[in-house]
């Protein structure tokens, strides 16, 4: 949400302008970074930024970026989670596979509900460990895969 200030260089009651505060910047920054805006993330989903802003989801190239958007309680975030999640297989965004990486942050109730709507649709379910640049299967059906095992 932008907050109105005084165009730098006028005086009283002169041009006022509508501006991103500091924060507001570097939210947008963090996104750009995590991959959650610019024109690929637009494409995945047009409307998503106006739907829910308390969680970010979108997967790109294969893998479920994810990431925590406007300041909320896990109560509401689980909620928005759950729905973007059954948004995203209604829309047939997420369809399944043999394996779905996972990487962003996340709160343990969230990741709960992340791993409860995917981990049927996909054979095994891997979450990214910055530690060891790599991903950790979390989640297996899938006998290519087992828990522990590191991926790319």
């Amino acid at each position: 949400m932008a907050s109105w200030h005084q165009r730098p260089g006028t005086k009283g009651g002169g041009p006022w302008t509508n501006t991103l505060t500091d924060r507001q910047l570097q939210e947008e920054e963090d996104r750009k970074e995590r991959g959650f805006s610019g024109e690929k993330f637009t494409k995945l989903s047009p409307t998503w930024r106006q739907q829910m802003a308390t969680y970010n989801i979108a997967l790109v190239e294969g893998t479920l970026k994810i990431g925590f958007g406007s300041p909320a309680q896990n109560d509401q975030i689980v909620r928005d989670v759950e729905t973007r999640l059954a948004e995203m297989v209604t829309a047939s965004e997420l369809v399944g596979g043999d394996v779905l990486r996972v990487n962003g942050p996340a709160s343990l109730p969230v990741a709960m509900v992340i791993a409860h709507a995917v981990c049927h649709l996909y054979g095994a379910v891997a979450c990214f460990d910055p530690k060891l640049a790599k991903y950790v299967v979390a989640i297996s059906h899938n006998p290519s895969y087992n828990i522990g095992d590191l991926i790319d």
